[in-house]
């Protein structure tokens, strides 16, 4: 979902793209309340596209729900110019290699009660020289 520009430009913003409205509003809670950070909710790739007009993230999480070749190509493009954190099936650990050999930095198991690995890679991101920029 595009979301207009105009907001606090100060704070880090990060990009999810994800179906699942209530993964969103759950992790937009926690990267507000731990990491003072945006999460910007992106339905589709064209959601994506059109909030990398208006914003610069430091990166996008992307939630990979099954082995499609063109989801990994589409991951591995995005990678090439942001840093990729990929959220998988919590029983698919050959998915979660495949994003990581796609060019994602960090690929972790959905897991609604633990996502705390989630937050602090992204708090890493935060903390590192050129947080908005591929390292």
């Amino acid at each position: 979902m595009k979301l207009t520009p105009g907001g606090d430009g100060r704070r880090p913003v990060f990009l999810l793209l994800t179906g699942d409205f209530a993964l969103a509003a759950r992790l937009q809670g926690r990267f507000a309340a731990r990491l003072g950070a945006r999460l910007l909710w992106c339905a589709s790739l064209r959601d994506v596209r059109a909030n990398l007009d208006l914003e610069t993230p430091v990166a996008l999480l992307v939630e990979v729900s099954r082995r499609s070749r063109r989801m990994l190509q589409v991951l591995g493009a995005l990678a090439e110019r942001h840093p990729i954190l990929a959220i998988t099936r919590p029983d698919d650990d050959l998915l979660r290699q495949r994003c990581l050999a796609a060019g994602a930095r960090f690929a972790m198991p959905r897991l609604d009660a633990n996502e705390e690995p989630l937050l602090d890679v992204a708090a890493g991101l935060l903390s590192s020289p050129n947080p908005c920029c591929p390292v």
